[in-house]
Formats: C-alpha cells, structure tokens, sequence
C-alpha cells in the first residue's frame, strides 16, 4: 500500500465550500433584478444615460401559492431520490483514501 500525498491547497468548485448556499439565494435575486430591469412597462435604457424604471405596482414578488408549488417540487425530488430503485457505485479515490458512495437511478 502506497501512502496517499495530501494536496498542498485545497481546491473548491462553485466559488467555494459556501458558494453553491450563496448560489441558491443569489439567483432567483438575479431574475428579480431582471423582472425590475425590464418589465412590460418599460426597460433599462444604458445609454445615452442610465434610467432606471419603476417597478409596476401590479408586479407581485411573492405569492403563497408559487412557494408551496417549490416546496412540494423540491421535497418530491428528494421523495423519490429516497424511493426509487437504483445501483450504488464508488466515486473517484479521495486525497484522504476514503470513496464515497453515489446512488445511480
């Protein structure tokens, strides 16, 4: 058995350990900007000087029935990744030795 090298630095995907939670808040932030940005009224105009629109007040950025239509989608996901049938197979050797352990369906 060979011993296993540690890496000098450790490397992240997704802007980091926090960056994927980050992610979850800050795009649906971005399709708000985007809503506000341009709507059915009017859009941001850059150039020859910046002008901001005005949110219509007819825009709603919330709504009770759009969360719990998320909420059942999300948990569903998570209901079925639990019930459906599927193989479970080894991942790529970690620096520490170890292999996690991924289900396939």
């Amino acid at each position: 058995m060979g011993t296993v090298k540690k890496p000098s630095k450790q490397h992240f995907e997704f802007f980091g350990p926090h960056g994927p939670a980050v992610l979850v808040f800050a795009l649906p932030a971005v399709c708000y900007g985007l809503i506000h940005a341009c709507n059915k009224d009017t859009c941001l105009q850059l150039w020859p000087e910046l002008q901001l629109p005005s949110l219509s007040p007819s825009i709603r950025l919330y709504s009770r029935e759009a969360l719990l239509v998320y909420l059942a989608w999300f948990f569903g996901l998570a209901l079925l990744h639990l019930l459906l049938p599927g193989q479970r197979a080894q991942g790529v050797v970690l620096p520490d030795g170890k292999r996690l352990t991924y289900k396939l369906n």
